[in-house]
């Protein structure tokens, strides 16, 4: 594999993806997701629009990065950002926010996770049409848990809790990969639930890429255990993956550690026991994944839902479903102090709208392209007015 220079992650990216095109040949895809030919093309079409691409996030993604409003202030721009990837013809590659994300946030990041990075971006970009878990799905999680580690990194700035450039790289790997291969179906099929089903296919769709790129197995287990606790099933479950890393996340960092044992966690996520970093991380994965659905804005939400029912094969959606998703598996908050700083506020109001919607007779949402988020905010781009 070739060999990177790091200089305060100042990296010629499309070059050095270039030269790992041999090693992503070289590696036999599981043929129930994608080809050789597939991960190839993919790699070639992220190295045609790089320059490109790069442009368009400067322009228009930098406000990720500026705290002076502080992150209720954001929420607007990150509205705008995500109608104009829903309405374009072509949105900027998920490698090429990995890229954005690095050069702006993993300051000192390893050549190996570098490599990874851009790995773990390329095979997320191979293509996946679902209604839900698709390629912009990834770039939203992508999108959040960037803003989640800048506004993590501004409140723990100058202490040994800020993140560093193997963490936030390892972050940023974790949400291109997160869903990777997901098939539209939950972990029970045919009936029999099988815990993690969806995030170990995940992981071990992207090992190959990822030792291949020359990260070390203590890493890669990391990345395991952050994939495992995204899966929030059974919904309401204490023993769900989820809640686990939420109680070791309490333990670490909410004082309960003072009053608690040790956890009584599952052997694969035993490792949150010991290691409050790696909890850190899995937490800020976590609310990525649901920040786009659970703390922006009530059409936001409204348009997620309707995409996930969809998929779900479900013909409509429901303020009831909005309630459910926030009490199942939100549990009405945000543990993290950037997730409460960028979400907190924005998720109690659409908790209060739903409830509003239900009280009116709880009737079905419109269907997801005719929703509020598509039409309204359109109308407000197509006149000049502020998105918001």
């Amino acid at each position: 594999m070739v060999e990177l220079a790091d200089e305060n992650n100042k990296l010629d990216w499309a070059a050095t993806l270039r030269a790992m095109s041999p090693a992503f040949d070289a590696i036999r895809p599981d043929a129930s997701w994608a080809t050789r030919n597939t991960v190839h093309q993919t790699a070639q079409k992220i190295i045609e629009t790089l320059e490109q691409d790069a442009a368009t996030l400067e322009s228009e993604a930098n406000f990720i990065f500026s705290h002076a409003a502080g992150g209720e202030g954001m929420t607007p721009q990150s509205v705008a950002m995500l109608l104009r990837w829903h309405i374009a013809e072509r949105t900027p590659s998920l490698s090429s926010l990995a890229i954005f994300a690095a050069r702006n946030l993993a300051f000192g990041m390893p050549p190996e996770i570098a490599r990874g990075v851009l790995a773990a971006s390329v095979i997320g970009e191979a293509e996946n049409n679902l209604p839900y878990h698709n390629n912009l799905h990834y770039k939203k999680v992508l999108f959040q848990t960037m803003r989640l580690i800048a506004m993590h990194n501004h409140i723990y700035e100058g202490t040994d809790q800020a993140l560093d450039g193997k963490k936030t790289g390892l972050l940023i790997i974790a949400a291109c990969i997160h869903d990777l291969g997901h098939d539209g179906k939950g972990n029970t099929i045919k009936g029999v639930f099988e815990p993690g089903r969806l995030e170990r296919r995940a992981f071990k769709l992207a090992f190959p890429y990822l030792e291949a790129c020359g990260i070390d197995y203590a890493d890669l287990e990391k990345l395991r255990v952050m994939l495992l606790c995204t899966d929030v099933a059974p919904l309401g479950d204490p023993a769900n993956p989820v809640n686990q890393m939420k109680s070791a996340y309490r333990y670490h960092f909410l004082g309960q550690k003072r009053k608690t044992g040790p956890l009584n966690l599952d052997e694969d996520l035993e490792p949150l026991q010991r290691d409050a970093e790696l909890t850190m991380m899995c937490a800020i994965l976590h609310e990525a994944d649901i920040g786009t659905s659970a703390g922006l804005d009530y059409a936001v939400t409204v348009y997620e839902t309707g995409l996930y029912k969809r998929e779900m094969g479900e013909e409509q959606a429901f303020p009831q479903d909005v309630v459910d998703f926030l009490n199942d598996i939100c549990q009405r908050q945000m543990l993290t102090d950037a997730g409460q700083r960028l979400f907190a506020a924005n998720m109690a109001r659409i908790f209060a709208l739903a409830e509003k919607e239900i009280a009116d007779g709880n009737h079905a949402f419109p269907q997801p392209e005719y929703s509020d988020f598509l039409l309204l905010h359109r109308a407000d781009d197509s006149t000049g007015k502020t998105i918001n």
